[in-house]
């Protein structure tokens, strides 16, 4: 962790704890007043690029989630999903998701009667 990961908080306490052990011992000048107020203004900015930059990788992992998919992706996907199909997916498909749906699929539709 370093100087400037930690929190502003500290930053502007720590730039407070100088100015008061600087005026008790009477050294306190404009100068410090100003070097205080550029090192809060930089930390600021460090602290602002940080969350902008955290922000812009949020909204590009959203964007990213949302888009659809181009059709070389399409067609790499339709070939995993054949090639993993008769492995894994047939079982499951079939034991889990299709035979709860087909006594009520059978009982709505009755395919049997005209």
């Amino acid at each position: 962790m370093g100087l400037m990961e930690i929190s502003i908080m500290l930053h502007v306490g720590s730039v407070l704890f100088l100015l008061l052990t600087l005026s008790q011992f009477k050294l306190c000048h404009s100068v410090a007043y100003f070097v205080s107020l550029i090192y809060l203004y930089l930390v600021h900015e460090r602290y602002a690029t940080r969350l902008r930059k955290k922000l812009e990788f949020e909204e590009k992992r959203q964007q990213f989630r949302r888009r659809v998919l181009s059709d070389s992706e399409s067609v790499r996907l339709n070939h995993a999903v054949e090639k993993i199909w008769p492995i894994c997916m047939k079982q499951i498909a079939s034991q889990k998701i299709l035979l709860p749906i087909i006594p009520w699929f059978l009982a709505k539709y009755k395919p049997w009667t005209a």
